[in-house]
């Protein structure tokens, strides 16, 4: 059940895997609510292949709550935006972040602080059970990723999830 998945989440299973795959299985997997919302699915990829290091599953699985939750967020007819790219930080081994927004009403710090509850919610009684951002930022978690979430009354929603990259072994390298 979905309740076990936060408390115990699966060992993840890591392995080098493209973003671009990941981001084409969460968009089948939500365009039926797209379509039902009258939403469009925008996507921006990286412009050279980038791959990350994680369980394939929990990151589809992660990034595709932050999008339900998205379209939730927009009025009919709105836009999500899924967005994946590699960041270069100084000081700090490159990752690859994966950016799910939207332009629904936004939370306010309050609500923004109980959405990581894993027993809030912030929709009418009796739709969901409201664990979509506990459940995605405790996959995540597992995966030596982060989430943050950046939102603010009428302005959207921006989540950002950070991963680490694959790293290719260069021939020749002492171990």
């Amino acid at each position: 059940s979905s309740d076990l998945i936060f408390a115990r989440p699966p060992k993840p299973a890591p392995r080098a895997v493209a973003i671009d795959g990941i981001l084409s299985a969460v968009i089948e997997a939500v365009r039926p609510m797209a379509s039902a919302r009258d939403a469009r699915l925008e996507c921006s990829r990286p412009p050279a292949p980038v791959e990350v290091f994680v369980d394939e599953a929990h990151v589809i699985e992660a990034v595709r709550l932050l999008t339900l939750n998205a379209l939730e967020a927009e009025a009919a007819g709105g836009r999500v935006r899924l967005e994946a790219r590699r960041r270069e930080a100084l000081g700090s081994a490159p990752r690859c972040e994966v950016v799910v927004a939207d332009a629904g009403p936004g939370m306010d710090p309050d609500t923004l602080r109980r959405a990581f509850d894993p027993f809030f919610s912030g929709r009418e009684a009796g739709r969901g059970i409201g664990l979509g951002l506990p459940k995605a930022w405790r996959l995540v978690e597992i995966n030596d990723g982060t989430l943050a979430v950046d939102t603010a009354p009428g302005r959207g929603t921006r989540g950002t999830i950070s991963l680490p990259l694959a790293v290719k072994a260069s021939p020749g390298c002492p171990v």
